[in-house]
């Protein structure tokens, strides 16, 4: 073993080696950034991504930015995702939690899913009671859904278990548009070029 490795990991640690270096290895590659922490216990040492962000906004009274530490923190209010979505393993925590944190005002109608590759999806908040978010597992970032995957065990569609999701906005929506049913896509991006063109 590499001696400066062994100078900076104490020796009973050193079984934890193998998985994390691979995984730093990895957000290298990804141009992601991760440290260590060691105030939770667990089985996988927990990383720190400070990259890893998730916006709460809208129609709140205390919008913020849920952290990858933050995430980490919110042990009374995680949910086992097993119980809710059958053979489904990780960490996570329910949507509702994040709702009350942000003070999310009383007519809000819909909450507004947005990905990192553009994909929405607009969904009543009656779908949403068992919804929760999926941000890690085995105690790391996920890879294929980072920073996290929204799963509505009560949802119209599967296509409502958004993956990526980096902002959940709260909206407020009247009339017949209060009754509006889940709809999920891309967004339309044009750049200006393209309007030209219209």
């Amino acid at each position: 073993m590499d001696p400066l490795v062994n100078r900076i990991f104490p020796l009973q640690r050193r079984w934890r080696l193998i998985p994390v270096a691979c995984l730093l290895t990895e957000s290298l590659r990804r141009g992601r950034m991760f440290s260590f922490s060691s105030s939770r216990p667990r089985e996988v040492m927990i990383l720190k991504d400070s990259n890893w962000k998730i916006t709460v906004d809208g129609s709140v009274q205390r919008p913020f930015h849920l952290t990858w530490e933050a995430a980490n923190d919110l042990d009374d209010q995680t949910v086992q995702p097993g119980e809710r979505v059958p053979g489904l393993e990780g960490e996570a925590f329910s949507l509702k939690s994040l709702l009350e944190q942000a003070g999310v005002a009383d007519d809000v109608t819909h909450l507004i899913f947005h990905a990192t590759d553009e994909f929405q999806a607009d969904i009543p908040l009656g779908e949403l009671e068992q919804a929760f978010l999926l941000y890690s597992q085995e105690g790391r970032p996920l890879t294929r859904a980072y920073p996290a995957r929204l799963y509505v065990p009560d949802g119209s569609s599967n296509c409502l278990n958004v993956k990526s999701v980096r902002r959940i906005q709260a909206v407020i929506r009247t009339g017949h548009e209060a009754e509006q049913e889940a709809s999920f896509g891309f967004k339309q991006v044009m750049r200006p070029d393209d309007i030209r063109k219209v």
